[in-house]
């Protein structure tokens, strides 16, 4: 029996086998290499990333303390703000009228007391003719004679000292703003809310007035009406927009 030669001799089979895990080791290398610089790269991304956390968190911290800021100073600007509203209200107010001082013939009673602020706006027709800014006083006389008045009007029907006007609290009532007729010989009439028709006040009686009476001076045509602030600044748009048209001379 004749024996063939091997194709691969042992010794070349060795070789082989010695060539391929000789490459198996290059490649075990080759990763633990490529392991080893994706840990590295792993790890620089992870410090890139804590060190923008840490950069994101000092630039939260610093908006925040802008916001404390800003939050302060608009706080400052609105209390400012009030204040000097607060002042242009009592500019130039009157100081408090005391009880018992005689104003021509009418003696301010023991009940005035404080102003809540209001405007009186004065109308003829659908036009505004004048507004008062009732904070500047606790007490306002109406009549035709300019030194013993504070509000004049000039007409036939108005006695020299006809109503006044003034802030407190008479006895059972709450603090407001009342109207008293001072015996006038035309007669104050008054209209509140409430009301349907204007009545003829009593002489050297208190009436109440609530936000939104209304007040004629004996015969005369200008309609007198006690606002809130809010109402006012509607009525101060209506007197603008009145003043654009032609301005007609009128009497009292």
């Amino acid at each position: 029996m004749s024996l063939e030669k091997p194709l691969v001799t042992v010794l070349e089979m060795e070789s082989l086998l010695e060539r391929v895990e000789a490459r198996a080791r290059d490649c075990e290398t080759q990763r633990l290499q490529l392991s080893g610089q994706a840990a590295l790269l792993e790890s620089e991304w992870l410090l890139k990333t804590e060190a923008m956390i840490r950069e994101l968190k000092a630039m939260s911290r610093e908006l925040e303390g802008e916001k404390s800021r800003l939050a302060t100073a608009q706080e400052g600007l609105h209390e400012a703000a009030a204040s000097a509203a607060k002042r242009r209200k009592t500019e130039g107010s009157h100081p408090r009228t005391a009880p018992g001082t005689t104003l021509g013939k009418f003696v301010v009673p023991e009940w005035i007391d404080g102003r809540t602020p209001a405007t009186l706006v004065a109308s003829k027709g659908d036009k505004t003719v004048a507004t008062l800014d009732l904070a500047k006083r606790d007490c306002f006389v109406f009549g035709r004679q300019p030194e013993l008045c504070h509000v004049t009007l000039d007409h036939a029907s108005v006695s020299r000292q006809h109503a006044v006007l003034l802030h407190g609290a008479p006895p059972e009532s709450r603090h407001g703003w009342f109207l008293i007729d001072l015996g006038s010989a035309h007669g104050t009439l008054i209209q509140t809310p409430s009301s349907d028709d204007m009545k003829r006040c009593r002489p050297d009686t208190p009436y109440a007035l609530p936000f939104g009476t209304s007040f004629k001076i004996g015969k005369s045509s200008r309609l007198y009406t006690l606002l809130c602030e809010s109402e006012s600044e509607t009525a101060a748009a209506q007197k603008n927009k009145s003043a654009e048209a032609p301005k007609k001379r009128e009497r009292s």
